[in-house]
């Protein structure tokens, strides 16, 4: 019974890992995703002062 309920923590203990790890990819994304944005913006900026 005590193995099962260590299984148990350490599942969850690996399951919060891998959430907080994919969180953190999905903030890495949409901050990546925000800086091509402003990126494409500044260059169509530049593209149209031509």
């Amino acid at each position: 019974m005590t193995a099962f309920f260590g299984a148990v923590f350490i599942f969850i203990g690996l399951l919060d890992c891998i959430v907080l790890a994919l969180m953190k990819l999905v903030n890495d994304t949409n901050k990546l995703a925000q800086a091509v944005k402003r990126l494409i913006e500044t260059l169509h900026d530049l593209w149209k002062k031509k």
